[in-house]
């Protein structure tokens, strides 16, 4: 009865570390960008079937993303997902994404440094906020997870990601740009009819059990209707381009409608054995790949290729820029570029001074030390690191 009481336990402690983990995906990947109910899509998630249609994406919660471009517009027809939480091994999880429509535009470099203010503003607030959850779960006498249902645990996650089945239709991405070259707005983007990827046999067919994490894990990618178009303006998106069609201002294709075929083989102990790679591929293009390009569009791309230079230099500077034009405020522009290219040199020193390297060492060694008492407290059941050790670690 002891035994089985114990195992009984611990199945509810893996059950509810398990809930926990889907719960930290969803609240941290998905709740964010998307406009849907966290608690529902939790619910949902934890049930092992999540169904959303009509999704619309937040555009103001990309901009803390640091990517050189942003999203102005996006929607998700339906995503749905389908998990076993109870039978992982034997069938896999599905991922179903069809007519995905997103527009993105370049970053606003002169909003970058608010942003990032912000930005470790809310990391901060996000530590704090961690470290109190878990002073209230010690004095509640909540134990964490042992390493052995820790362990568990990513072996049954892996298992989940291993046997993933992905789907993907209808997909169109639009980059619209009208900051690099004011005289010359542009628009370009690819799409997608469809998109699969899928666990296999040995023999590429589509497996309907999961495979072993064992050995040679074979993967299928099916890509059909890839296409990528440009568009000399920015006129609203009225359809795919049409053979022919050279009318100004309409889109036209730059690569030509393809499909694709790639096969994949993952030695699953991530080593080289019996003559077999870690990873093997094999590509297949199913016809000629058509690409076209005139002067305009190569106009076009130098102008991207120019201005995220200028934003990649910007982003090195973390002062503020000045708001008043250049003529209306010459003064105030010096003394802006003179006071970058004096924090631009201490940085650039900073790390060379003999004191600050010896310093950098002895942290090195320290933090070694304190791991070390750390991990094997945990593994041993020994003393653990003390609240002073702790705020020295972190």
């Amino acid at each position: 009865q002891q035994a089985a009481c114990a195992g009984s336990s611990a199945r509810h402690r893996l059950a509810a570390m398990l809930e926990a983990f889907v719960e930290g995906l969803v609240q941290k990947y998905v709740a964010p960008y998307a406009d849907v109910d966290p608690e529902k899509l939790c619910v949902a998630a934890r049930a092992g079937n999540v169904v959303l249609k009509d999704l619309k994406l937040k555009p103001e919660k990309f901009d803390a993303l640091e990517f050189p471009l942003t999203v102005k517009s996006g929607s998700v027809g339906e995503l749905s997902v389908e998990v076993s939480w109870a039978a992982l091994r034997a069938s896999p999880a599905k991922v179903f994404i069809k007519d995905m429509y997103v527009v993105v535009v370049p970053r606003n470099s002169e909003a970058d440094s608010k942003l990032k203010a912000e930005r470790l503003k809310q990391e901060a607030a996000d530590d704090l906020r961690d470290d109190e959850e878990a002073r209230i779960l010690r004095v509640k006498g909540v134990q964490p997870p042992t390493l052995r249902e820790q362990s568990f645990a990513i072996r049954l996650f892996s298992a989940a990601v291993s046997t993933l089945h992905v789907s993907v239709e209808n997909v169109h991405v639009r980059y619209e740009d009208s900051s690099s070259n004011a005289e010359n707005p542009f628009a370009g983007g690819f799409t997608l009819d469809k998109l699969e990827f899928v666990t296999t046999d040995a023999n590429f067919n589509p497996a309907n059990s999961a495979m072993p994490l064992e050995g040679i894990v074979h993967k299928l990618l099916q890509v059909s209707g890839l296409a990528m178009y440009w568009q000399h303006s920015m006129d609203p998106w009225t359809g795919p381009p049409a053979p022919g069609d050279n009318k100004a201002g309409r889109p036209y294709h730059v690569v030509h409608p393809l499909s694709a075929e790639v096969r994949l083989g993952v030695n699953g102990k991530g080593e080289v054995t019996g003559g077999a790679p870690r990873v093997s591929c094999e590509m297949t293009v199913g016809a000629a790949v058509r690409v076209c390009l005139d002067c305009a569009t190569m106009r076009d791309i130098a102008s991207v290729v120019d201005a995220a230079v200028v934003n990649a230099n910007r982003a090195r500077v973390s002062l503020p820029r000045p708001t008043a034009p250049y003529k209306e405020a010459p003064g105030t522009w010096w003394r802006f570029a003179i006071e970058c290219v004096r924090a631009d040199v201490a940085q650039r020193r900073a790390g060379s001074r003999p004191s600050e390297v010896v310093q950098a060492a002895k942290q090195g060694r320290a933090y070694l030390a304190l791991f070390k008492k750390k991990m094997l407290g945990a593994i041993a059941g020994g003393e653990g690191l003390t609240g002073e050790e702790e705020g020295q670690v972190k």
